[in-house]
Formats: structure tokens, C-alpha cells, sequence
């Protein structure tokens, strides 16, 4: 009797070591903070074109221009944030800034407007899809621009070289010859690879409201109109060309502006 009580408390004690030994041996899973950044962020660079030279920055070099911090309420987490980063305004002048991030979103932003580069927000470096830069705009600008993430590009351009598109649409935006690259990547911006664009793709950026019917261009020549679905049917190219912007396949030349109207 005493052998066989022995005999089971050996067994139960083999079973107890074994269990611990496979406990030891489970590895305990990191938990991983919502929101927080997987990605690495240390080679993330961003350009900067004013007057058509082009200068690449680290993330440690934006954070040596002087910060600022701004309050902006996010509706998604139901409190205020604080944003902090660098003014664009410190890296160069025009009368717009063009931001363009990493999947090829692009904003227009009058250049006094008040905005930030954010990289901080709340004290702590920028996580999750907000990493590792946004483009922050104070209220009081009247549009929110603060979706644009994970910026490029940061572009000054002066009206007077550009072409905007405005009127019935979303996202007015001012092109330059070099911004019409933007449906090439981020590299042919860079280079300056081409300065043509199709036009369908440059009203895609602008976002088209529902109500958009007519396409008037502005030229130094004077306004030539089309209804929307004529043009975008032929989709015809925007070039640039001796210092203007044409678009051939309509005998445009001078092209300033294309304001999409009601119909």
C-alpha cells in the first residue's frame, strides 16, 4: 500500500516538473500599444523645392527648426490635441505651399497660413498612420487639411507660375511645371522628369463635387468652355512649354486656370 501511495506521488510530481518546464518554455507575447508604430522611420526623408532647387532633409534636421505647438480638436478621440513642429514657413517662401505625401496626396495652402510639420503630438514622437510627419492647419483656415500624412514633399510656388484648378471641387490646388510629375512618383517630382500631366488626372486630384458640369480654362487669351463629360471623354494633355502651359489637343495656350463650373 505505501509503495503504491509513494508510487503516484512520484507520478504527480514528474507530471508538476513537466508542466513547469512547458511553462518556462512558453514564450509570453508582446503586447503591442494601439496605435503605435511598427514601421522604421529612420531613413524617412523629406524634400523641399523653393525657387526650383530641391534640398532633402532627415528627421533630425526638421527637429533642429525652431517648433511651435497647436491645438487642434480630434474628433475621432473626443478630446484636443496638441500638435508640435516646425512652420513650413521657415524653410522657404512662395505664395503657396504644395504638400505632397508618400502616396501622392496633395493640399494647397496659402503660404501664411498657420501650420505646422507636426512630428510631436502630446509630447511624444508622431505613431501609427500619423507617423512619422503630418501637415497640421489651424482652424481658423476654414478647411481641414489635417488628413495629409506621412509628407514628401514640401513645394513653394508662386501663382504666377502655376495653373490652378478651383470652382466646383473639393481640393483647390495651384500646379507648377514640376508638380504635373506628381502622377509619376515622388522620384520624377524630384527630378523633374516631365512637365505634362493628362487632365482627367489633375481634376481627379482637385476631387469633383457632385455638382461639376462645365470646365471653363482660363487663358491670356481668354476663357474657353466645355462641359465635363466632353473633355474628360477626350482627356487631352496639359504640357509645359516655353514658359506657359498649353494643352494642344484643345489649341490652348497660356493656360492659368481651369475653373469647374455648375452646370
Amino acid at each position: 500500500m505505501k509503495r503504491s501511495i509513494f508510487a503516484i506521488f512520484t507520478l504527480l510530481g514528474i507530471i508538476f516538473s513537466l508542466g513547469c518546464i512547458g511553462h518556462e518554455a512558453t514564450t509570453t507575447p508582446t503586447m503591442i500599444p494601439l496605435n503605435a508604430s511598427t514601421e522604421d522611420y529612420s531613413n524617412w526623408t523629406v524634400y523641399v523645392i523653393n525657387n526650383d532647387e530641391v534640398k532633402e532633409y532627415t528627421l533630425e534636421e526638421l527637429k533642429k527648426i525652431q517648433m511651435e505647438e497647436m491645438l487642434d480638436k480630434d474628433l475621432s478621440v473626443g478630446r484636443t490635441l496638441k500638435w508640435k513642429g516646425g512652420p513650413p514657413q521657415k524653410l522657404g517662401k512662395g505664395d503657396v505651399i504644395n504638400f505632397i505625401s508618400n502616396d501622392l496626396y496633395m493640399v494647397s495652402i496659402p503660404y501664411y497660413t498657420k501650420m505646422v510639420l507636426a512630428l510631436y503630438v502630446d509630447g511624444k514622437p508622431l505613431q501609427g498612420s500619423d507617423a512619422p510627419i503630418k501637415l497640421v492647419v489651424d482652424l481658423s483656415y476654414g478647411c481641414r487639411c489635417n488628413w495629409i500624412k506621412k509628407i514628401r514633399i514640401v513645394e513653394f510656388v508662386r501663382k504666377k507660375e502655376c495653373f490652378s484648378v478651383y470652382g466646383e471641387v473639393f481640393n483647390i490646388l495651384y500646379f507648377s511645371p514640376r508638380t504635373l510629375n506628381i502622377f509619376k512618383g515622388i522620384d520624377a517630382i524630384v527630378k523633374n522628369e516631365s512637365n505634362s500631366a493628362k487632365l482627367k488626372d489633375v481634376l481627379d486630384k482637385a476631387i469633383l463635387k457632385e455638382t461639376a458640369k462645365k470646365v471653363v480654362f482660363v487663358t491670356k487669351n481668354g476663357r474657353f468652355e466645355y462641359s465635363l463629360k466632353e473633355v474628360l471623354d477626350k482627356n487631352p494633355t496639359i504640357t509645359y512649354d516655353n514658359g506657359e502651359f498649353k494643352i494642344p489637343e484643345l489649341g490652348i495656350e497660356g493656360l492659368k486656370g481651369i475653373r469647374v463650373e455648375r452646370g
